[in-house]
């Protein structure tokens, strides 16, 4: 199934879901901040 993988692309792909994990953190995060100053 798998075609071997370059080093490369295997870190390409852990960076892009790293970020789209901390990116969605921190909007996470944001969102509670505003609800807390909204109140």
């Amino acid at each position: 199934m798998f075609k071997r993988a370059k080093p490369v692309d295997i870190l390409k792909v852990l960076r892009s879901n790293t970020f789209k994990i901390s990116t969605g953190l921190n909007a996470k995060r944001r969102q509670e901040m505003l609800d807390k100053q909204a109140r």
